[in-house]
């Protein structure tokens, strides 16, 4: 048995985002063993009557959906990104410094491209 740690999150249409690193490892029809760690304290906890009881995945995240307080908070997806982004019914941040953000991006940018190029040294035979 091989096991693997990592964060994660549940998808608008309900799944597990599992990143590409360990997908390879998966194939289909595979049992897996899935514990779901949650950072919010206010979820209610599962109850167990013995330690052979194992949840579903379907079932995990049932009860991730019956734990969330404001239905408010959940906006199905719709329409096109770009169309929701232009007509926002949020206000920009008076303070937001287009220029000062793009120095920064710059810098954020150039910065990882030298440390693709050292990393890249480091593998070249």
């Amino acid at each position: 048995m091989k096991f693997y740690e990592f964060s994660t999150h549940v998808t608008y249409d309900s799944k597990l985002n599992i990143p590409t690193l360990y997908q390879p490892n998966l194939t289909s029809g595979q049992a897996v063993r899935v514990i779901v760690l949650l950072n919010d304290l206010n979820v209610q906890k599962p109850v167990v009557s013995n330690q052979s009881d194992l949840f579903s995945l379907e079932d995990v995240i049932t009860q991730i959906q019956k734990s969330l307080q404001d239905s408010t908070l959940i906006q199905p997806g719709s329409g096109l990104l770009a169309e929701h982004l232009s007509h926002s019914p949020e206000k920009p941040d008076p303070l937001f410094d287009v220029k000062q953000w793009n120095l920064e991006w710059d810098d954020i940018e150039a910065k990882m491209k030298a440390m693709d190029i050292l990393d890249e040294s480091k593998v070249a035979p």
